[in-house]
């Protein structure tokens, strides 16, 4: 059972999630994004999107709407994990209820799921991780593993499957800062989330994922 203070962070999470996607909705880089994940991600668009009606699956959903709550750069931030937790955790499980049943309960500990790996990831990999890589990338692609694992019902040994095969795929380089390419940084998130996706639901299907992940000798740490 969560607290009534939990329940209370994921209420301001959920408040910030949305207003960072609905004060961006109408920016040309949204309308970029929207574009771009009618490309890659095209299906029924029973999941809404920010901005208006986008005909993409529930992963193009995910990706267009993590990219669109980054785009002002007003999404949570943790001091100490140095990335933006609610952007990986909120966005995979509002996708998923638009599609699939799912509890209160559900809904709001998959939330939880994604903040405490997020946070935690993210403390761990530390400021020398995150002097190369932007963490919301790396971590935040376990983070939206988590969040998907257990908005999908998984058992744990399935989201370890899910971590591990989501930290395979966590990336996210800080270089194009230095080479002026900063309008791909809303991308990071959003390759996250799909990550994130993709990784819980292949667990679901069976594919293993690194038991180590972590800390093993050719693990994220």
């Amino acid at each position: 059972p969560l607290s009534v203070d939990t329940r209370h962070r994921i209420a301001q999470s959920l408040l910030d999630w949305f207003t960072a996607g609905v004060s961006a909705a109408a920016q040309p880089a949204a309308h970029e994004l929207r574009k771009l994940a009618a490309t890659l991600f095209p299906g029924d668009g029973k999941a809404p999107v920010f901005g208006g009606a986008c005909a993409v699956s529930v992963i193009g959903t995910a990706f267009c709407n993590a990219g669109i709550t980054h785009l002002r750069e007003i999404d949570d931030a943790h001091r100490t994990a140095m990335l933006h937790p609610g952007i990986v955790a909120v966005t995979p499980v509002l996708a998923l209820a638009a599609i699939r049943p799912m509890t209160q309960h559900q809904f709001e500990t998959a939330i939880v799921a994604g903040y405490e790996v997020a946070i935690r990831c993210g403390e761990v990999l530390g400021s020398g991780h995150a002097g190369k890589f932007h963490m919301t990338a790396t971590a935040g692609s376990l983070a939206a593993a988590a969040a998907t694992a257990v908005a999908l019902g998984l058992n744990a040994r399935q989201i370890q499957h899910a971590l591990g095969i989501a930290a395979t795929q966590a990336s996210g380089l800080w270089q194009f800062v230095d080479d002026q390419a900063h309008e791909s940084k809303p991308l990071h998130p959003a390759f996250a989330v799909r990550n994130g996706i993709t990784a819980a639901y292949a667990a679901q299907a069976g594919y293993p994922g690194a038991k180590h992940f972590m800390n093993g000798a050719r693990g994220l740490y």
